[in-house]
Formats: C-alpha cells, structure tokens, sequence
C-alpha cells in the first residue's frame, strides 16, 4: 500500500459527508430547534467516521510496507471494508438529508403556494357558476361538472352531457367571481359507450368585449379526445371573467364531461 492511497480514502469519506450539502450544514435553513437536532446526528456521524478512519488507516499502515502477496491481500480486504464503510456513510447522510426535510415540513409547513383548481365549485357558492347550450333530461346539469367529484361510471350520477342536443356542438361555460388567470384546462371526459361518446373535437374559448374567440395555441393530450381519461389543454395564461369548452360532436353522438378543471398553471 502506498501513503496516498490512504490520503484518496480519507478524501472519499470526507466527500461522502458532504455529498448533497453543497458546501453547507446539513441543516442551515431551518429554525433554531429543527437545526440543533440536525446537528446533534450529524455530529454522531461524524464522530463514527473518525473512529472508523482511524482503525481502518492504522490496519492499512501495518500492511503499507509489506510487498508480500499475502500482505497485498489482506491491505485489499482492508481496502474493501473501508469502501463499504463509505456506502454505509452515504446512506446515513441521506437519511440525515431526510430527517432535515421532515423537520422543515414538520416545523414550517409547506410555504409554497398550493395549485388551485379555478373551476371547482364543492359548496355550491355563487361562483365559479357552470352553464351550457343544452343539458340532458336525466339529471347530467351543468353544476355538476365542477363539483370536484370525479366519476366515470354510469351511477351515481355526477355529470353533464348534452345527450338529446339537437346541435352538432355544444358548450360548457364556467364563469368566475372575476378576472383570473387561466393557463390550461382539464376535461375528464364521460363516455357511456351508448349515446354519449368523447367528442369529436373541443376547443376553449373566452369571453371578452362581449365576443367569444378560442384561445391561441392550443396543447391537447391526448390530442384525440378520450374518454374515462384526463384530457388537458394548455395554452399561454390568459386573464378572464368568462370561459367556455365548444364540443363538436360525433355523428349521431353528444358529449360530455364527469369533471372541467381550469388552472393558473
């Protein structure tokens, strides 16, 4: 074994305490009491670390001068349950990267702003409020599209399709309390297999100076309309009171939808 073989191991494990620390404490963004206790196990570790480097580098000294094959075997084991004290290490720095996460969630909570869907309406508020060119006689209204319940099977009942339409499309409008970013829609669409299908097409649209125009660049996935599934559209965030959903029907078909979602993002 030569001198600096044992000064590249001494380097791995000082690497494996600072892997994914980026150069700081383990725990320099939390409070005072999730920091301590951070700390404190860090601390322990480390203390294992310089106990077990320094068994581990006092065992390759003994075998450094020794050119014997025997000699070169045992510095190899030597050498191999260093480098599995090292894995040991990783994975207890990960769990102390762990432990630093659930004290963060713990004690601070989650600051970052939560995703809303704009559309949902569960307590039946005056807004967002949903309407349609046409609802079906057996109870698929248009409220029921953004009641936050998502169901694809036929019972219970909680819907809007335009069943019975006799126009080759159909819309459903949410309009909301006012002006609101939107920057992509959501269409979980119902599909019967009888006489409601996924539509042959659909488009957004919103209201503005009193005319209804489809937003611009339009992202569909799938980009075929499909049904028991989530369908979404995004397209650059836009700022409105109004929107609406067009249906273009297959023939002989009508639409309809288990759950419309609109979100900022």
């Amino acid at each position: 074994m030569r001198p600096s073989l044992i000064g590249m191991l001494t380097l791995c494990l000082t690497l494996a305490v600072a892997q994914d620390q980026g150069g700081k404490p383990v725990a320099d963004t939390l409070p005072a009491k999730a920091d301590k206790a951070v700390h404190a196990l860090q601390a322990e570790v480390l203390a294992s670390y310089a106990d077990g480097l320094a068994r581990l580098t006092k065992e390759l000294e003994r075998y450094k001068i020794e050119e014997t094959k025997a000699g070169r075997l045992e510095g190899a084991i030597a050498i191999r349950d260093l480098m599995e004290s090292v894995q040991r290490g990783l994975v207890i720095t990960r769990v102390v990267h762990e432990l630093k996460q659930e004290l963060e969630r713990d004690l601070l909570g989650d600051l970052r702003p939560q995703a809303v869907n704009l559309a949902s309406n569960q307590a039946d508020a005056p807004f967002p409020k949903a309407s349609a060119s046409f609802c079906d006689a057996y109870g698929g209204i248009a409220k029921r599209a953004i009641d936050g319940q998502i169901n694809y099977q036929p019972t219970p009942l909680n819907r809007w399709t335009s069943y019975g339409s006799p126009n080759p499309s159909d819309w459903l409008e949410v309009e909301f309390a006012g002006p609101t970013a939107v920057g992509r829609v959501v269409l979980h669409i119902y599909d019967d297999q009888r006489g409601v299908h996924p539509p042959q097409s659909y488009s957004v649209e919103v209201f503005r100076n009193g005319v209804w125009s489809s937003v611009g660049e339009q992202k569909r996935s799938p980009a075929i309309p499909t049904g028991g599934v989530q369908n979404t559209v995004t397209f650059s965030r836009t700022t409105v009171s109004r929107l609406r959903v067009v249906f273009v029907h297959r023939p002989h078909l009508r639409s309809g939808v288990t759950e419309l979602e609109a979100w900022k993002e």
